[in-house]
């Protein structure tokens, strides 16, 4: 449901409720109140809401609120919940708690281990760490910033657990978008072939990723999935990449359909954006659960002072960010006097790739041209949003006559997916090029990569919903890397700003980032940190 469809109905489910709590003046204003603002809450992400004493009593003679059975709300100490949530959360916390108590056994384990991460130096291995962890438990969450090597350390665990547990090893792979999955299945076949494994166990290596709500079974025209605790999951193995984004009633489903003795393996990033819908499920999980959790440092590819300047923002230092910005030589600069001319240049040289392309044999070096930069928006809508910036920017190309003014299709035009069509294999987040197609006369399709072969085409009539992409919304970047990135965030004070928006925008660049943000702006951002009230941290610590 969208946002403004949920804020709609928000006054009639409070009047809804209100009707029924069997309270009399003025407990029945109270009442009314404290829904409107769980309502409100739960839209904003958090699963539940803090209330003060006096409203606990209120709460606890309302015939509609229980401590926990079925009832439209559930006062659980000092929180309050909608039922659902409210399940979704102590379920979640009870099969976690379970499965990081249990163990699994594994070959020879300390061997393998030496002979997959040799002693390099003093320095403790985390990745070693990581594989130890996953091949002696079922649940093992793998944290790090951008460049840590968390898809390098799952390739090896993967091979470990062929190693250990024979080619008949069911492992699957998922994420919660279909780009996500994607990347991580392209990033495991990478390493594959640096494995030590046999043949046998490189034909088991799985090679297909799906995302989460495929795993587990859309229904069409159904709330509930295929595969629950009733008809678990088939698989020995389960992984999750981007576990940041998925959401307290997806993570509750997904470990519900777990079968007993498979293992679980979460792969994400604490600090970047949570899901949108409710929960802050990973971050809750890194907090409470730290025996099962390896946190990656090190990072691989990304650029040292571009890393400093991202580290101050994830602590909260907008003193040093600002800071660091003026520094000669940053890769961080400001860009709002020249960001006409940025966009010109960036974007040029890949239009003009465009129109000096020949054939399909071409198409590939142009989605490699467009990937190297992107403007990122805090916002959707508005003159800083990416709707606004994607107009401006074909307002400006246009004008330097480097695209045709007016034309919908017009040559390389960029656009993304936002909805997933299963049957043309395409998802959320994909993105696709509009370029000429020789084998029908030149005729205007847009293009998607594949990897190994030549861009695939469609028709536009063809494709799902979608939207410009000269500039995306961060949340729409969550998951990608540019060389260089543009980051438009609008004048403080604006609720979208915070410290994870600001972190996640920076870690998608790795050379180089432009900042469209005043001062204020900055420190607004790196000055709110996101709290969502949530419970399962708590319920986790107690078990």
């Amino acid at each position: 449901m969208r946002d403004t469809e949920q804020s709609l109905l928000e006054p009639v489910l409070t009047t809804f409720l209100t009707e029924r709590c069997g309270l009399a003046q003025p407990q029945r204003v109270r009442f009314a109140a404290l829904v409107a603002t769980l309502l409100t809450a739960v839209r904003g992400g958090h699963s539940c809401i803090a209330v003060a004493e006096e409203d606990r009593a209120v709460l606890a003679a309302s015939r509609i609120v229980s401590s926990g059975a079925p009832a439209p709300l559930v006062l659980s100490g000092a929180r309050l919940y909608l039922h659902r949530f409210y399940h979704y959360e102590k379920r979640l916390a009870d099969i976690l708690q379970i499965l990081a108590e249990r163990s699994a056994a594994a070959e020879q384990p300390a061997l393998l281990l030496d002979e997959w991460f040799p002693a390099t130096d003093a320095q403790p291995d985390l990745q070693r760490e990581a594989a130890r962890m996953a091949l002696s438990g079922r649940l093992t969450i793998i944290t790090g910033g951008p460049g840590t090597g968390k898809t390098t350390t799952v390739a090896r665990i993967v091979g470990l657990l062929l190693v250990c547990c024979g080619a008949s090893l069911k492992i699957t792979l998922a994420a919660p978008t279909g780009k996500a999955a994607v990347r991580l299945q392209e990033s495991l076949q990478q390493h594959l072939p640096g494995l030590p494994l046999s043949k046998e166990l490189k034909e088991a290596f799985p090679d297909r990723a799906q995302t989460v709500h495929r795993l587990l079974g859309v229904r069409r025209h159904a709330t509930r999935f295929v595969h629950t605790g009733d008809n678990p999951l088939p698989w020995d193995v389960v992984i999750v990449d981007e576990a940041s984004m998925v959401d307290l009633a997806l993570m509750c489903k997904l470990v519900e359909a777990l079968r007993d003795g498979s293992r679980l393996i979460l792969l994400g990033d604490k600090d970047q954006l949570s899901s949108v819908e409710s929960g802050a499920v990973l971050g809750d999980c890194v907090r409470s659960l730290p025996q099962r959790v390896v946190a990656l440092q090190r990072s691989y590819r990304f650029q040292r002072r571009l890393a400093d300047f991202a580290a101050a923002v994830n602590d909260g230092a907008a003193a040093q960010a600002v800071e660091l910005i003026d520094r000669p030589e940053s890769p961080v600069s400001r860009g709002d006097e020249n960001w006409q001319l940025l966009l010109e240049t960036a974007y040029g040289r890949y239009l003009t790739a465009v129109a000096t392309a020949t054939s399909i044999a071409a198409y590939p070096e142009l989605f490699a041209l467009f990937a190297r930069f992107r403007v990122l928006c805090a916002l959707r809508h508005g003159p800083r949003g990416a709707a606004g910036f994607n107009e401006r920017i074909e307002r400006l190309l246009a004008g330097s006559g480097m695209i045709p003014a007016g034309h919908g299709w017009y040559p390389g035009r960029p656009v993304i997916i936002t909805r997933n069509d299963y049957a043309l294999g395409l998802y959320n987040g994909d993105i696709g090029l509009c370029l000429p197609d020789p084998q029908r006369g030149g005729e205007a399709a847009v293009w998607f990569e594949r990897r190994g072969e030549l861009p695939r085409s469609l028709l536009p009539v063809q494709l799902p919903a979608l939207e410009t992409a000269w500039a995306m919304t961060v949340h729409k970047s969550q998951g990608s890397e540019f060389d260089q990135v543009v980051i438009v965030l609008p004048e403080a004070p604006n609720r979208i700003l915070s410290r994870e928006l600001l972190y996640t925008a920076v870690t998608r660049a790795r050379k180089r980032v432009i900042l469209l943000a005043d001062d204020e702006a900055l420190t607004a951002a790196i000055d709110r940190p996101t709290v969502r009230c949530s419970g399962l941290a708590e319920r986790l610590l107690a078990q």
